[in-house]
C-alpha cells in the first residue's frame, strides 16, 4: 500500500514578515507569530524575532499577561527589504554553500566560512545542521570526533548529495527535503 501525503512547506522569513505586518498596531507575541507558520519550530521564530528587533525592523510595544510568551512586538517600519527580512533564513543556505565549497570541515570551520558580515553563524547552529545532514546520509565522517570535544570531528559532503545550490531544508514533518531533486533524503521520522 502506498500512502501519499501532501505537506505544506514552510514559507520562510519573508512569510514571517508578512504575517508580522498583518497583526497591525495590536502587535503579536512570538508564539502568536509561530502559529501563523507551517512547520517551523518556535525557537526559529523566537530567533527571527530577536534578529529583526536587533535590526530595528520590529519593536517591543508591551506585555500580554497569561500568554506563553508575554512580550508583544509590532513592526517598527512599514517596509523592510526582502533580503533584510530573510537574512535570518539565509543561515541554511550559507551553511550549505560552505559545505559545497570546502573539501572537508570541522564544526568551527563550517561556522566561520558560512558566516558573513551581516549574519554570524554559531558553532551550535553549524553542529545541528551537520548532525541532521549526517543522520540523513548526506555527509561522510572523515575523522570521528573525540569524546567531550564536539569540534574534533571532520566531515565531508557526499558527492551524490551535492545536488545543487539550494540548501536541503529540515522541516517539522521530520524529513530532510532537497529542493533541487524535489525529494526527501534519508528516512522520515514522525510521532503520533
Amino acid at each position: 500500500m502506498i500512502l501519499t501525503l501532501s505537506v505544506r512547506m514552510p514559507k520562510g522569513p519573508a512569510h514571517y514578515w508578512t504575517a508580522a505586518q498583518d497583526f497591525g498596531e495590536a502587535g503579536f507575541t512570538a508564539y502568536e507569530l509561530w502559529k501563523c507558520t507551517n512547520g517551523v519550530s518556535r525557537g526559529t521564530i523566537q530567533k527571527w524575532v530577536a534578529a529583526m528587533v536587533e535590526r530595528g525592523a520590529l519593536k517591543e510595544i508591551g506585555r500580554r499577561p497569561g500568554t506563553p510568551e508575554r512580550i508583544v512586538y509590532a513592526c517598527a517600519r512599514k517596509n523592510v527589504p526582502a533580503n533584510e527580512a530573510a537574512a535570518y533564513g539565509d543561515v541554511q543556505r550559507y551553511l550549505w554553500t560552505a559545505m559545497r565549497t570546502l573539501s572537508q570541515f570541522t564544526v568551527s570551520e563550517l561556522a566561520a566560512v558560512a558566516s558573513t558580515d551581516t549574519v554570524e553563524i554559531s558553532r551550535d547552529t553549524a553542529q545541528q545542521y551537520i548532525r541532521r545532514l549526517a543522520k540523513a546520509g548526506a555527509l561522510t565522517v572523515v575523522r570521528p570526533g573525540k569524546p567531550n570535544n564536539r569540534d574534533s570531528g571532520v566531515w565531508r559532503l557526499r558527492r551524490s548529495r551535492d545536488t545543487g545550490p539550494r540548501a536541503p531544508q529540515w522541516v517539522k514533518a521530520a524529513f530532510l527535503y532537497d529542493p533541487n531533486e524535489n525529494e526527501a533524503i534519508g528516512e522520515a521520522e514522525g510521532s503520533l
